[in-house]
């Protein structure tokens, strides 16, 4: 008889950017639309956080991404088997417009995200949908 392999845990991860603005579009006075300035990442099953942060013109209120980071991001977004976002549809956005601004294109599987906001939607959608409030229900601490 063949013994059987201890199941492996799944990696998950959760993500999430902080951004110079809303409209990932429009590029208004200044001629740049919002980017990431900063991206905060989390692994469960090493316990550690991570982050890329860059700087930020503050004139043209432009980030002056590192295209590195953003490998780096891409290999930390593919090793993930859950991915755990607060607003996914946004994030992804934001990342996949900076992706592209920097020649590059984001991979990104739907199938591995879990989007808190849309469940606190579907749950609950009389109670508060802001991220602490949802990480603690999510991880079930208070």
């Amino acid at each position: 008889m063949m013994p059987i392999a201890p199941k492996r845990e799944p990696v998950r991860r959760a993500l999430d950017t902080e951004v110079t603005g809303l409209d990932i579009y429009y590029k208004g006075e200044t001629g740049s639309p919002a980017r990431p300035f900063f991206v905060t990442g989390f692994d469960q099953q090493t316990n550690s956080n991570l982050f890329w942060l860059w700087e930020v013109d503050h004139i043209t209120r432009r980030v002056l991404t590192v295209k590195e980071d953003l490998l780096e991001i891409q290999k930390w977004i593919l090793g993930a088997d859950e991915l755990i976002l607060q607003n996914a549809k946004y994030d992804h956005s934001v990342l996949r417009e900076t992706f592209n601004d920097n020649g590059l294109e984001l991979q990104w599987d739907w199938d591995k995200v879990h989007d808190t906001l849309l469940s606190a939607h579907l749950i609950a959608s009389n109670q508060p949908k802001d991220l602490t409030t949802q990480a603690l229900k999510y991880l079930n601490s208070n």
